[in-house]
């Protein structure tokens, strides 16, 4: 799947080709979240000028009401890279106060990587389930704490 190569990317830090597949998989499926978030990330991790980055994660808060911790997340890391750090500070306060709040609807996007049971069995696989619970649960670069 295209979305698949976007995490694989991000995951070895190829932002350059995390940006390519997400917008490939957002082009194939325009609703679907988690490529907006992937194609965020990418963004704000490649330093692009301009405020896609922060117009995708708005739009993305609008869209998934329930699932809006990611995206909140992310809002923070780029703020903060603006140098906006009290607009950081709430976005990520608040991305740490949803996660919890919102972990069946985030945990219930599981549940299509439980059907491809086949990626736990190799290496690249798992690097993309790794980056999906992180994205979903608030781990690793995806974690309010550590940001």
């Amino acid at each position: 799947m295209i979305r698949d190569r976007a995490y694989l990317a991000a995951h070895d830090g190829n932002w350059a080709a995390a940006l390519e597949a997400a917008n490939a998989a957002i082009e194939l499926a325009p609703h679907e979240k988690e490529a907006h978030l992937i194609k965020a990330l990418a963004l704000i991790e490649t330093g692009a000028e301009g405020t896609e980055a922060e117009n995708l994660l708005l739009q993305y808060i609008e869209d998934h009401p329930d699932s809006t911790a990611p995206a909140q997340l992310l809002l923070g890391v780029y703020h903060a890279r603006q140098g906006r750090l009290d607009e950081a500070s709430l976005q990520l306060q608040q991305a740490a106060a949803y996660y919890p709040r919102q972990s069946n609807e985030l945990a219930d996007l599981l549940n299509p990587y439980k059907h491809r049971a086949f990626l736990r069995k190799t290496r690249e696989g798992n690097f993309i389930l790794g980056e999906y619970q992180s994205m979903m649960l608030g781990a690793g670069h995806f974690s309010p704490d550590l940001q």
